[in-house]
């Protein structure tokens, strides 16, 4: 009996289990500061082994904390369900993040894709009115070549007093 207590106590010290909660350290914020409660944490981690991705939980929470953290308690539930039904590699997707940020290099594999991503962004949005996070217009999106850039609006345009004179004769 004790050969079992010491491989649970030596299992749980590798995922990094909090004695408090019993749940996973990578799992607390959406407890400690999101306020979901640790019967719907259990029922994310039971709904990600059912989708076959058991303990990526603590993954998900890392790579999606910009968009979660603004919500509470049940719509957190949900959003996080909604991310573990989709069939993603998301361990991967982290340390693509940490060595990204690490070296400041962006992958080959992920400089391709998102070229990609970009032309398709700049066909289908050429011309387009730009905004800043408080609705204020910045320019337009104009594209040259294979990349683009933002062409800034200038509301109030000075020009020399002698020539705007003329110009209005």
């Amino acid at each position: 009996m004790r050969t079992t207590q010491s491989s649970t106590v030596e299992r749980d010290s590798e995922n990094k289990i909090d004695p408090a909660t019993r749940l996973p350290i990578d799992v607390l914020p959406l407890v400690k500061e999101l306020g979901v409660s640790k019967g719907l944490v259990c029922a994310l981690m039971s709904f990600a082994r059912e989708q076959g991705q058991q303990g990526v939980l603590g993954s998900i929470v890392k790579l999606f904390w910009h968009n979660i953290s603004s919500l509470r308690g049940r719509a957190v539930f949900a959003y996080l369900r909604k991310i573990l039904s989709h069939k993603r590699d998301f361990k991967r997707m982290v340390a693509l993040q940490i060595e990204a940020r690490g070296s400041g290099d962006v992958p080959a594999t992920e400089a391709s894709r998102l070229t990609v991503k970009l032309s398709a962004l700049l066909e289908r949005c050429a011309d387009w009115v730009v905004r800043n996070a408080q609705g204020q217009t910045v320019g337009t999106l104009k594209v040259r070549g294979e990349s683009g850039y933002v062409e800034r609006l200038d509301p109030v345009r000075r020009c020399p007093g002698k020539w705007c004179n003329s110009v209005r004769e």
